[in-house]
C-alpha cells in the first residue's frame, strides 16, 4: 500500500537530484543521498525536509549505512572513498583501504564495513566485489565473482545482501 511521498526535482530545500541511496536513522530520519546535488538530504519520518549533509569529499555518492555509534558512512563512487559524518551533518573522516568504485555499505554491530564495489567493465561477467574492512577500516577479505553490485544490505542477525544487477538475483551472506 503506498502511504506518501516527498521531494521534486531540483537543488533547493526538500528537492532532489540524482537520489542514488537511502537509509533510515534510529529516530527514523530519511536519509537520501544525491549523485547530481553532491550532498545528502535528510528529512523527518513524516517527509519534511530538516537540513543537507554537504562536503568537498562528495563527487558521486550512492550507499549509506550507520555505525553503532549512529555516525553516517556514505561511500562515494567517483572517489573510491567513504566518508563518516555525525548524525547532525558534521564531517569527521574519511577512508578507502583500496576500494574501488563503491556503490553500496553495511556495517555489522562489531563495526566491519561490508562495501559492494562496481567495476565498470566491459565484461559482462565477475566484474564486481565484495571487500570487508575491519573496525578500524583495515581490508580484511574481499569477495569475487558478482555481476555488478548495486546494493548492499543487513539484516538484524548479520546477514548480508547483495543486489547483483546483472544476474537479476539477491544473494545472501
Amino acid at each position: 500500500e503506498f502511504l506518501s511521498k516527498f521531494g521534486s526535482y531540483g537543488s533547493g530545500d526538500g528537492q532532489l537530484n540524482g537520489p542514488r541511496g537511502i537509509c533510515v536513522d534510529a529516530g527514523g530520519r530519511i536519509f537520501v543521498s544525491e549523485s547530481s546535488n553532491k550532498r545528502v538530504s535528510v528529512f523527518e519520518p513524516c517527509g519534511t525536509f530538516a537540513y543537507h549533509i554537504t562536503h568537498n569529499t562528495f563527487s558521486n555518492s550512492w550507499g549509506m549505512a550507520f555505525d553503532l555509534a549512529g555516525n553516517l558512512h556514505v561511500v562515494d563512487y567517483s572517489n573510491n572513498t567513504v566518508s563518516i559524518f555525525t548524525p547532525e551533518g558534521k564531517y569527521i573522516s574519511q577512508y578507502n583501504s583500496q576500494v574501488k568504485n563503491p556503490i553500496g555499505i553495511a556495517i555489522d554491530e562489531e563495526g566491519y564495513k561490508f562495501i559492494g564495489e562496481y567495476y565498470n567493465s566491459n565484461s559482462s561477467y565477475n566484474h564486481s566485489r565484495l571487500s570487508i574492512l575491519g573496525p578500524e577500516n583495515n581490508m580484511v577479505r574481499t569477495i569475487q565473482a558478482f555481476r555488478n553490485i548495486y546494493g548492499v544490505a543487513m539484516d538484524k542477525d548479520g546477514y548480508v545482501y547483495i543486489c547483483s544487477y546483472k544476474s537479476h538475483q539477491v544473494l545472501k551472506y
